[in-house]
């Protein structure tokens, strides 16, 4: 079993990228972070439970002895949420995926996203806690002027990588 992270802003793909490796690559689990953040946050109301129940699910992946390949999409959440030393200590297998600030923003908002407006949305993308998560990661696919496709198979040659070494 190998665990791997993607992480990037908001609407650069990570969830697309992640759903369509998980689509045609049989052995890849697809594992979306802020869907447990989001349980504990909305289920108990409770900020700090759902921080803690998505590190103990990392965790518990990192744990698993199978033959599976998990790729586990950190989304905005669980990136701006959880101490950015829990995701050092995962940079050797963590992929950031970047684009420029209009494609990414411009996808968050066709995807119905208009709490922000760009100005608020890029000090949450990358202020704070953010920035200092992406620069985590040992491997980075720039999509700037990629398309899915590309991008998809940039992503899977360094998860081929990980998984020989």
């Amino acid at each position: 079993m190998k665990t791997f992270y993607l992480i990037g802003a908001s609407g650069v793909g990570k969830s697309t990228i992640s759903r369509e490796l998980a689509r045609e690559i049989p052995e890849i689990e697809r594992i979306q972070l802020d869907e447990i953040y989001e349980e504990y946050r909305k289920r108990q109301n409770n900020h700090e439970l759902a921080i803690q129940k998505t590190k103990e699910r990392v965790q518990e992946i990192e744990s698993i002895k199978d033959e599976k390949i998990y790729v586990i999409d950190i989304g905005a959440y669980a990136q701006k949420h959880v101490e950015t030393e829990f995701w050092r200590d995962r940079s050797a297998s963590m992929i950031c995926i970047k684009n420029t600030e209009e494609f990414c923003y411009g996808n968050y908002r066709a995807r119905g996203g208009n709490r922000m407006d760009l100005v608020k949305w890029r000090k949450s993308e990358f202020g704070g806690n953010r920035s200092a998560v992406y620069a985590c990661a040992k491997y980075v696919v720039d999509s700037t002027g990629l398309d899915l496709h590309t991008t998809k198979e940039e992503v899977f040659k360094i998860l081929e990588k990980l998984k020989h070494i």
